[in-house]
């Protein structure tokens, strides 16, 4: 808990603001770290979470990556200072310019959310003379039985492609020169 003395230097900031313990942010980055190493896991923190500078040079610093939900979050990690290589952006609605500017700054990889969705990257791929390393996010249709609004697992989410449409297309995704 926080002593009264805290307390009350608190109480004359104005609201909202957000105070963080960063002490325990370096212990729960260790720890994570630890455990990660122990497996070969390569962690990376959605920065959607929280896109505090501050914040941010401290994740990289512990050697996390970054999972990016838009084309905006791409270029925030860039700017925060992320290696592109750890950078991951998943997420629906990529529009061409984003996956265009990800392709540039040579991120990990794309997740694609539809077969549409792996078409366009190997097109601007191909213009662009690059080859870029995608994710499939296969939609698995399991009811989580969890609120209706946070459920993306299910055969009618936005989420995802159906493992009968990944196995429909598998010839025409290995065609693709530039996936």
């Amino acid at each position: 808990m926080l002593s009264r003395q805290v307390a009350a230097k608190l109480a004359t900031h104005e609201t909202p603001f957000y105070l963080y313990d960063v002490e325990l942010l370096h212990q729960t980055l260790e720890s994570l770290m630890t455990m990660a190493s122990r497996y070969n896991y390569k962690v990376h923190y959605a920065i959607k979470a929280n896109y505090d500078p501050r914040l941010l040079q401290i994740i990289r610093e512990h050697g996390l990556g970054i999972d990016c939900a838009s084309g905006n979050e791409v270029k925030c990690a860039i700017e925060a200072g992320f290696d592109p290589k750890t950078i991951v952006y998943a997420g629906v609605g990529k529009r061409d310019k984003e996956i265009r500017y990800a392709i540039e700054q040579g991120i990990f990889a794309i997740n694609c959310e539809s077969i549409e969705e792996l078409h366009v990257v190997n097109e601007i791929a191909g213009e662009m003379g690059k080859v870029m390393s995608v994710g499939l996010r296969v939609n698995p249709d399991i009811d989580p039985k969890t609120n209706h609004c946070i459920d993306t697992g299910q055969a009618d989410s936005k989420f995802g492609i159906s493992y009968d449409e990944v196995l429909e297309h598998v010839a025409d995704i290995q065609a693709l020169e530039n996936i």
